[in-house]
């Protein structure tokens, strides 16, 4: 059995405009492979880059983009999600413009507009996009063409946090110097 001992730097991040303090551990493992974690508000990631160069860990990781980083840290966090907000405006004004086209009824048109929220009536089908929130109006809301809606997507709040993070993490360990420090020792061997 090999047994190795590593050290580990360990840097703090704060006052970072509407950030908690980050901590970051720089653990240099050999020759040109690194591991890196950070720890926010509870929460932490890890990646091991068995790659990143003779300049250590830090500078690899401060070369990296925040997009690549993010995904190495967390590929669950979902980038895009439905903009509900701008997709209902969208819909308003879709309804106004049918009426004015007489493709609607007076009350049934009025009846779309009123709708608060169009999350939970969009579906993944393609043929039946919308779910007719209105059974009273089901013959009329069949003869209407509600294919063209696409609900537009935006950046996700966890995904914004989670960038504002990692660019605070690179930007952060672009003056540190890891190639100086020995990082590595073999401790003893059994």
């Amino acid at each position: 059995m090999i047994v190795e001992k590593s050290f580990i730097q360990k840097i703090l991040i704060s006052e970072v405009q509407g950030l908690d303090p980050i901590t970051v551990y720089l653990e240099q493992l050999g020759e040109r492979q690194g591991k890196i974690t950070v720890e926010y508000a509870s929460k932490s990631w890890s990646t091991f880059f068995s790659g990143c160069g003779d300049s250590g860990i830090a500078t690899f990781v401060s070369k990296l983009s925040s997009e690549y980083l993010i995904d190495r840290f967390a590929p669950q966090i979902t980038k895009y999600v439905p903009n509900f907000e701008q997709f209902d405006a969208e819909m308003r004004m879709k309804i106004v413009e049918m009426r004015r086209q007489d493709e609607l009824s007076k009350d049934f048109a009025r009846a779309l507009f009123d709708v608060e929220t169009w999350r939970g009536k969009v579906t993944q089908n393609p043929y039946e996009p919308l779910i007719n929130p209105f059974p009273e109006f089901a013959e009329e809301f069949e003869r209407a063409d509600f294919q063209a809606f696409d609900v537009p997507e935006c950046i996700s709040s966890e995904y914004r946090r989670f960038e504002r993070i990692v660019k605070a993490v690179i930007e952060a360990l672009k003056p540190v110097k890891t190639n100086n420090i020995d990082y590595f020792e073999h401790f003893y061997q059994i």
